[in-house]
């Protein structure tokens, strides 16, 4: 409460736990996803897009060469039950293969790649709403074992804390 009143301090925020939001249609997740195709960049060509989410398995023949640059950011505090989803466990990274998707025996870790997918994806028979559109992938989800967090009252889910997300 002190830091509140502090002058020097502009603001307090909790850093609360955000569950995946899987099962979102496209419609409620980005809008009308037609509206792109009679935008300037209707194939989204020469354009980057941030996915922020599970991270993105770009070894999928639709994504094949669209990641063009990757980050994970995930918090590791064991005590809480709380484990990071970065390689080798750190709570931050930028190298190769820094936003791979989580381990997918939890809920949500396929989330990122599908979101991926359908933003630039391409292959026979289907395209997202920009194929021509790279894609710039950011892991930034968190483990959660056994901490009553878990939705669907699981011992294991995936979840982002605000601070991993601004």
């Amino acid at each position: 409460e002190s830091l509140r009143r502090s002058a020097q301090v502009a603001s307090v925020q909790e850093d609360t736990a955000l569950l995946s939001a899987t099962g979102r249609s496209l419609g409620a997740s980005i809008g009308v996803a037609t509206d792109g195709k009679t935008s300037d960049y209707p194939t989204g060509m020469g354009q980057s897009v941030v996915v922020i989410d599970a991270g993105v398995d770009q070894t999928q023949p639709y994504l094949a060469g669209k990641v063009v640059a990757e980050a994970c950011f995930s918090t590791n505090d064991p005590a809480a039950g709380v484990s990071s989803l970065c390689p080798a466990g750190v709570s931050a990274s930028s190298d190769d293969n820094s936003s791979l998707p989580c381990p997918i025996d939890v809920a949500g870790c396929e989330q990122g790649t599908n979101v991926a997918g359908v933003v630039a994806g391409r292959s026979p028979g289907f395209e997202g709403i920009a194929p021509g559109a790279a894609i710039v992938a950011m892991q930034v989800f968190s483990r959660f074992d056994g901490t009553g967090q878990c939705a669907d009252g699981g011992e294991s889910c995936i979840a982002a804390f605000d601070s991993e997300l601004s």
